[in-house]
């Protein structure tokens, strides 16, 4: 090195020669290095022209650059902050053409997600438009004030002064979803200022829940003012599930509403006042709705203030119900349904020989009798312990029909409860052993007909769900063989009272639903006298061991179920409805990686929707309540199929105990209302019900 050194100073010609072709070198390589950064600035120099010729240019030269070089489609991503509103336009451009085509690109992701951070207005709603555009804005990583503010441009911005009916959809959806949201900033009071002077009733109503969830007072109380009847009851309704107290007066003065030609209006507005001011002034209403009560001549509001009274735990209420029972024996009638379960529900015991009498009537005269008067006379007795064995014997007897499976199913487990009651027996009352027989009658789901017309085909009689609850019944009562009649009634053709037996004995005894459960899903290889070869028998094993596995029992219950679901040599399972059942188990025992299917099963239809609303709302996942109580494909009618018919509702009643609950017994117009009442509710309250299973 050193000889080298010298040889260069001895060689001063050399020596500029070598110092020359380095200087050369390193400008070469400068050279290469930064003409694609320098043509990459010029290019962004072109996009922020004034000619629009030549920001046309630049956009397809910096898009053909991008393609092939990701340096450059980040040094353009980098530009999106600059001052200039046409380079910003259309780096805008640029950005939105590559997320179309790859929505996951990182550096467009990036920098449009910073720019989401501006003061600007435009600015905002042109990157959040270029994130929509390619389905980039709305996902779970967002966040909620962007959310929000994007939501109440979209809400200003669809209304439409010279047609005001335009765009009301998406008014009420983007205002449903600010309710829902459950965040409170001043993009969500722009979006409730913009929607509670909506021309809409239907924006107005969602605005009034919103108001009442974000304590609006000014706004609430201009939305209790409306001029359209349904939007004072949803403001009416909203304050009192809310808590709003400050509105109690205005309330008050609601209970006196009345609209020339408009009962339904009326009634409404009514009700809902009266349903605020028993939950805000509690017991010092009492006396107030008890004599509202029973001074209405109108049923349906008699109705909705009886249902109120029950949420009041005061002599005045139930003195008011007593009066309604009262009215009914004086006029030589039955007293209505709404009367009867609010006798159960407050537990008044001086309505005992009234609700006995609906019992024996639906004996002696079942033309006279609704069904729903009797399901709640049956509720009722139930509630208040009665000594009703003999009349549900012979309910249970004279009513057995396919028609009457709700009302067969709770007189089935009635009558397993009355046979265990101790208390005195009238002389005439079926023995222990006699509601036994008639259970194991009961039990059997299918019976065939003994005679047919000839060349006819037979027309089996068939009552699946009310016999798995008498199968119920007999499990509890420990009758003999009951693990039979289980077992048969879980193997119905149809699968709701598969998942009926999995809930309630799971609710009964867990250890013993899950040996059950471990019974009826035997492992894959077990001897042939193990085997289990009824489907719906091996999904609702799956289903108890879901819901009654304790803490220590989850990791076996999981392991053979997923040796069910996976399969052996043979394969995983391949039927449809048990593979759906399977992975609901699985949902419930832990395995979070089984939502997205079981939601997309909720929302196929064909799967039972019992099922897969247990397994999310078990697992604590709100989608299935967003489903049930706040999609625009289900009406009320259809939530009240949901809950009642099909049982949903005695799943949320422990799973998420938080929410009001709709009466099975209740007729049509008390039962809609209730619906509104607990979809009202979940609407203001979401972001604080957490549903799950406690182990």
């Amino acid at each position: 090195m050193g000889q080298l050194a010298s040889y260069f100073r001895q060689h001063k010609w050399q020596r500029r020669l070598l110092t020359t072709s380095l200087i050369i070198l390193a400008a070469i390589g400068t050279a290469i290095f930064a003409y694609p950064v320098a043509i990459d600035r010029l290019i962004i120099h072109n996009l922020g022209s004034d000619d629009s010729g030549v920001r046309t240019n630049a956009i397809v030269r910096a898009i053909a650059r991008a393609t092939k070089n990701p340096a450059t489609l980040r040094r353009i991503a980098d530009s999106l902050d600059t001052r200039n509103e046409k380079r910003f336009r259309s780096v805008l451009t640029v950005l939105r053409y590559f997320l179309l085509r790859d929505p996951n690109r990182p550096p467009a992701l990036e920098r449009l997600a910073e720019a989401l951070e501006t003061d600007d207005e435009s600015r905002f709603q042109a990157v959040a438009a270029t994130l929509r555009d390619a389905a980039r804005f709305d996902v779970p990583d967002r966040k909620g004030i962007h959310i929000d503010r994007m939501r109440a441009i979209d809400i200003v911005g669809s209304l439409d002064e010279k047609n005001p009916t335009r765009g009301a959809y998406a008014r009420a959806v983007f205002t449903s979803e600010a309710v829902l949201c459950g965040r409170d900033n001043k993009y969500v009071r722009r979006a409730l200022a913009a929607a509670t002077s909506d021309p809409s009733s239907k924006v107005r109503r969602l605005a009034a829940l919103l108001a009442a969830r974000l304590d609006a007072r000014e706004a609430l109380g201009k939305l209790l003012d409306d001029d359209d009847p349904p939007v004072v009851a949803t403001a009416a309704m909203g304050a009192g599930l809310a808590g709003r107290k400050s509105h109690l007066a205005a309330l008050k003065r609601l209970l006196r509403f009345d609209l020339p030609g408009d009962a339904k209006g009326r009634i409404g507005v009514q009700s809902a006042a009266a349903l605020a001011i028993a939950l805000l002034d509690g017991q010092g209403s009492a006396e107030m709705l008890a004599s509202m009560t029973t001074s209405t001549n109108d049923a349906r509001l008699r109705d909705r203030l009886l249902h109120v009274l029950t949420l009041l735990d005061a002599p005045a209420a139930k003195a008011g119900v007593l009066a309604i029972f009262d009215e009914a024996r004086k006029a030589n009638t039955q007293p209505p349904t709404a009367a009867l379960i609010a006798a159960g529900k407050l537990r008044i015991v001086q309505a005992g020989d009234d609700i006995r009498g609906v019992l024996s009537a639906a004996l002696r005269r079942p033309d006279q009798i609704y069904d729903s008067q009797l399901l709640a006379a049956i509720q009722s007795a139930d509630a208040l312990k009665l000594p009703v064995r003999r009349e549900i014997f012979d309910i249970c007897r004279k009513y057995w029909d396919p028609r009457n499976e709700l009302l067969l199913a709770a007189a089935a487990r009635v009558l397993g409860r009355q046979a265990k009651l101790d208390q005195p027996l009238r002389h005439d009352a079926p023995s222990r052993r006699e509601c036994i027989g008639a259970l194991q009658m009961a039990a059997v789901w299918e019976t065939p007909p003994a005679t047919r017309p000839t060349a006819t085909s037979p027309a089996s009689f068939r009552t699946p769900l009310a016999s798995s609850a008498a199968a119920i019944a007999l499990w509890e009562l420990g009758a003999k063989g009951a693990e039979n009649f289980v077992r048969d009634a879980a193997g119905a053709w149809t699968t709701l009272p598969g998942d009926y037996v999995a809930w309630h004995l799971s609710r009964l005894d867990r250890a013993e639903a899950y040996k059950l459960g471990l019974r009826l899903l035997p492992p894959l290889g077990a001897p042939p006298e193990q085997r289990v070869y009824n489907k719906n028998e091996r999904a609702t094993g799956a289903m108890l061991l879901a819901l009654s596995a304790g803490a220590n029992q989850s990791v076996e219950a999981r392991r053979r179920v997923r040796s069910r679901l996976e399969g052996g040599d043979m394969g995983g399972e391949k039927d449809f409805y048990l593979a759906g059942a399977y992975r609901c188990a699985l949902l419930m025992l832990g395995d979070a990686g089984q939502d997205r299917m079981i939601f997309e099963l909720l929302e196929v239809g064909a799967f039972p929707q019992r099922r897969a609303v247990t397994a999310l709302c078990a697992a604590g996942d709100k989608r299935a309540l967003d489903w049930i109580l706040w999609n625009p494909g289900i009406d009320e009618k259809d939530i009240i199929e949901l809950l009642t018919g099909r049982g949903i509702g005695e799943v949320l009643e422990t799973l998420a105990p938080q929410l009001p609950r709709v009466d099975t017994a209740a007729e049509d117009d008390l039962a809609q209302w209730q619906v509104r009442i607990l979809r009202n509710y979940y609407a203001i309250h979401r972001s604080k019900i957490s549903p799950g299973l406690q182990r």
